[in-house]
């Protein structure tokens, strides 16, 4: 990110820019340092420092048992130098004496492009007056940089978890409407009703469909069979090979429906459960049933035998009764 990019510049002193982009760097630091509330940590806290004056730490850890304060960390961002302000100088004041008279680490993280000498030596003054309980950090550019990059993601994540809370709000204040109003509660009722009522519908069309392909591939029943009649003696070779081929003829028409049904069965058994119910109620309402009646059987044999007998005759071929 170029420095540019920063937008470091106020509009006027004291104005809110410095302070937004002072918080971005803060957040944005917590989050890559994991200075989260599950750790501890908490933002903007007020101390006591014991003089009547209250010190604001940008960051600070508590300790989970006595609740006390025991770690600050203060966030100091600016594009050009640090300016030696008096209040830089009356933060560094109360930071020492909480470092020496409660024992509170302190630590400065600073991200600028330069560090006056008087300001230099002022911190490390106060680091060797607290015996190492406050220290400064100057941080690099690309630190700075990397701060900024995480503060935006977390405004988006955060901007992106209010927007669900929001929708969350409009779903619960739209459901307690409905219930004041009891035509609007009836007519969204009716509405659901018909939801559900349409995605059975589709369901058993889909399930329906599903038996129908099955029937017509596995459960059709096989074309009648014609009984071919015992030979005549006097016809000889040629009689005994069309009875031949009229065996073989049964025989494959046989197997071919031994194997329909074996087919049949495996199929039946990868069906879901509705499915097999709803071949059941064909089934039962002779949709798809692949018996005849007894009459029409018998009739059907009898028109084709009388076939039969008629294409002998016309071939030369009579029988006796």
């Amino acid at each position: 990110m170029d420095e540019d990019d920063d937008r470091y510049r106020a509009r006027g002193r004291g104005g809110a820019e410095p302070r937004k982009i002072g918080n971005r760097f803060r957040d944005g630091r917590a989050l890559q340092m994991g200075r989260t509330e599950a750790a501890g940590w908490r933002k903007e806290v007020v101390i006591d420092v014991g003089d009547g004056t209250t010190r604001v730490a940008d960051n600070a850890k508590f300790n989970s048992l006595s609740n006390q304060v025991i770690e600050t960390v203060e966030t100091k961002v600016a594009k050009g130098k640090l300016k030696n302000t008096r209040e830089l100088r009356e933060q560094l004041a109360k930071d020492v004496r909480l470092a020496n008279e409660q024992k509170i680490r302190c630590t400065w993280e600073i991200a600028a492009g330069k560090i006056p000498k008087e300001v230099a030596r002022m911190l490390a003054h106060a680091a060797r007056d607290t015996g190492g309980l406050f220290q400064a950090v100057e941080l690099t550019r690309e630190e700075r940089n990397s701060a900024f990059q995480a503060s935006r993601t977390l405004e988006r994540s955060i901007a992106r978890e209010a927007a669900q809370v929001l929708a969350q709000q409009l779903e619960r204040l739209k459901l307690e409407r409905d219930r004041a109003d009891p035509t609007l509660q009836k007519q969204r009722e009716r509405d659901e009703a018909a939801a559900r009522q349409q995605q059975r519908d589709r369901g058993l069309a889909d399930a329906v469909v599903i038996a129908k392909e099955f029937a017509e591939k596995f459960l059709a029943p096989p074309a009648p069979q014609p009984t071919p009649s015992p030979p005549t003696p006097d016809k000889g070779e040629a009689q005994r090979q069309e009875l031949e081929r009229a065996r073989l003829e049964r025989e494959a028409a046989a197997a071919r429906v031994a194997e329909q049904r074996r087919e049949a069965a495996r199929a039946h058994a990868r069906l879901p459960r509705d499915v097999v119910h709803l071949l059941a109620l064909g089934q039962d309402k002779e949709i798809w049933s692949s018996t005849a009646d007894p009459s029409e059987t018998v009739q059907l044999r009898t028109q084709a035998g009388t076939e039969a007998r008629h294409r002998e005759q016309q071939r030369g071929i009579v029988r006796g009764d």
